[in-house]
C-alpha cells in the first residue's frame, strides 16, 4: 500500500506545494516553447524532456540509451540525436556525462538561442476576434480593429469582415 503524504500545517514545504512547483516550471517551460520558432521534431523532444524532468519533479534527468527518447517521442533514433544536438546547440538544455551516464537539464528561456516567434496579434486583440466570431460586440476601443488607410481609402475593420462572413454562410442553401 502506498503511504500518502501528510500536508504540514503551514504547507511550506509539504509535497504538495513542491510538486505544484516542478508543474508550474514546467508548464512555464512549455509557454515559452510556444512563443519561440521550434522546428516539430526539436519541439517534441522539448516537450518529452519537459515530462521527463519537471513532470518527475526532477530539476536533471538521467536517460542512459535514446531508445527511451524514441519510445517517448514516436522519433527514429537518428531524428532523436539531431533534436538533441540541436537543442543543445541552441542553449535549450544542457547534456552532461557522469560516468558515461547522460544527464539532460533545461535551461532558462532567457539562455535559449531560438528565435521568437513574430506575434502577429497581441493577445487582446485575439480576444476581440473571438468575441466579434461569436456574436458579442467589441469591448476594446472603438478603433481596436482600424486598419492604417491612406486618404480616401475605405477602412474595413476585423469585425465587419466577420459579420460579412457570417452573413454570406447564412445565406448559402441548407444541404440537408
Amino acid at each position: 500500500m502506498k503511504k500518502v503524504p501528510m500536508l504540514d500545517a503551514d504547507c511550506v514545504e509539504c509535497s504538495a506545494s513542491i510538486w505544484n512547483a516542478w508543474r508550474q516550471k514546467g508548464l512555464n517551460i512549455r509557454h515559452q516553447a510556444r512563443r519561440h520558432d521550434f522546428p516539430d521534431t526539436k519541439r517534441r523532444m522539448l516537450e518529452a524532456l519537459v515530462d521527463l524532468t519537471y513532470g518527475l519533479g526532477l530539476e536533471e534527468v538521467m536517460i542512459p540509451n535514446l531508445k527511451y527518447f524514441c519510445s517517448v517521442t514516436g522519433l527514429e533514433k537518428p531524428h532523436v540525436s539531431d533534436a538533441i544536438a540541436w537543442l543543445h546547440l541552441n542553449r535549450v538544455i544542457r547534456v552532461r556525462t557522469d560516468k558515461g551516464q547522460p544527464h539532460y537539464t533545461i535551461r532558462d528561456p532567457e539562455d535559449w538561442k531560438v528565435s521568437q516567434r513574430e506575434l502577429m496579434l497581441d493577445a487582446e486583440e485575439r480576444i476581440e476576434q473571438i468575441r466579434a466570431f461569436n456574436g458579442l460586440e467589441p469591448k476594446g476601443k472603438p478603433d481596436f480593429f482600424e486598419s492604417k488607410a491612406r486618404p480616401g481609402q475605405k477602412t474595413t475593420t476585423v469585425t465587419e469582415c466577420v459579420k460579412q462572413e457570417v452573413k454570406s454562410e447564412e445565406s448559402l442553401p441548407d444541404l440537408d
